[in-house]
């Protein structure tokens, strides 16, 4: 069997403002850890992120359902919301923004924190 290496003939990304800034990142990356989502690719100075579409639906879902899952981590979501000074909805949105704005024909949510 031959095997062939291939290149991509066009290489296009488009940054899109994912809707976080400063502490807020942090509290994002907080969330992350508390609710256990499953990060695909995280670069060493977490600068740079692979998250599936799936998993940030699910944690976006959990913050404005407040379901089980919510009011068991309840307490923590507060904390580490107000430690960054952003709001419960404010979140919401920015994970909204980033399942829409990305690559819709890509699984995984690539997400540049500079």
């Amino acid at each position: 069997m031959s095997r062939q290496l291939r290149i991509a003939k066009v290489y296009k990304v488009e940054l899109e403002y994912g809707g976080l800034c400063n502490n807020e990142l942090c509290a994002f990356t907080g969330l992350l850890n508390l609710f256990d989502i499953e990060i695909n690719f995280q670069s060493d100075d977490d600068s740079e992120y692979e998250i599936e579409r799936a998993e940030l639906e699910y944690l976006r879902d959990t913050l404005s359902t407040q379901n089980k899952t919510y009011q068991e981590n309840a307490t923590e979501v507060e904390e580490t919301l107000s430690e960054a000074g952003i709001t419960r909805e404010r979140m919401i949105t920015a994970l909204s923004v980033m399942i829409s704005e990305s690559d819709q024909d890509d699984s995984l949510v690539h997400i540049f924190c500079d």
